[in-house]
């Protein structure tokens, strides 16, 4: 069986079978980038872990429509207090977030290199509160940075910390939100502090914690961040939370650098 077959069974993306496959199986340096042989071991590993995927996104009961290969639902349901709002769409994957109206999805490395510029281009999307994402391509293969002391992490986890934490086969990574009290922050300043954390513009209290483990993602600059604006206090904080609660129901935990909403 090729890897095209055992991708095509399983329902991913053959690169993304092909991360795995490097990160599970590692090859001698001589296999490098030549064609995959699957051997029995190769496609009952797989199989397994795809299984486990499987049981883990069913952990709680999901709509149909949450398949990773299903069209994700655009209902939603207003909220009807701070907290409460539901929605039905998969938070899982950058595609549902783009036909839910968030804009940007620009590189976090560029965005990180030119901060004045970024914000300068994106002004007229950033003056509202709102809510930002960061999404990771399904083939990145998780690899962190845990030696020494890292100018851009306050308080680093370790491997055996951050693993676990890793969700295969999803895209959204970290969610947050500029107006989380009646104070509504604008995006401009709550991205503009993400921007400087991740340039090692730190103090002991920030100036943005929340997400840290992104900086500790080997390749970080090539993820992606998006946002959308709403209207002021609690609309930004309803949104987050019910974006993470779905995420939660869909995926088992909440995204990777979210350690609370």
């Amino acid at each position: 069986m090729s890897p095209d077959e055992l991708a095509a069974e399983l329902g991913i993306s053959p690169k993304t079978l092909r991360a795995w496959l490097r990160r599970n199986f590692p090859r001698p340096v001589d296999e490098k980038n030549s064609s995959w042989h699957l051997t029995a071991e190769h496609i009952a590993a797989a199989r397994a872990w795809r299984e486990r995927g499987r049981r883990q996104a069913l952990r709680i009961k999901a709509p149909r429509s949450s398949s990773l290969n299903a069209a994700p639902p655009v209902d939603a349901v207003p909220p009807v207090a701070t907290g409460q709002m539901e929605i039905g769409w998969d938070t899982r994957l950058e595609r549902s977030f783009r036909e839910q109206g968030f804009r940007g999805f620009v590189a976090l490395g560029g965005a990180v290199a030119d901060r004045r510029a970024f914000l300068v281009a994106h002004a007229q999307d950033l003056v509202n509160p709102g809510v930002y994402a960061v999404f990771a391509p399904t083939d990145w293969i998780p690899t962190w940075n845990t030696d020494g002391p890292l100018a851009n992490v306050i308080n680093p986890w370790s491997l055996t910390q951050l693993r676990p934490r890793w969700i295969e086969d999803v895209e959204l990574i970290y969610i947050g939100c500029a107006g989380a009290t009646t104070s509504s922050r604008s995006l401009h300043k709550r991205i503009s502090d993400l921007l400087k954390h991740a340039a090692g513009q730190t103090s002991t209290s920030g100036p943005h914690k929340g997400g840290e483990r992104l900086w500790q993602c080997v390749g970080w600059e090539s993820f992606k961040l998006a946002w959308k604006g709403t209207g002021p206090y609690p609309e930004p904080h309803d949104l987050e939370v019910a974006i993470g609660r779905r995420f939660e129901r869909l995926a088992g935990q909440l995204p990777f650098a979210n350690v609370r909403l």
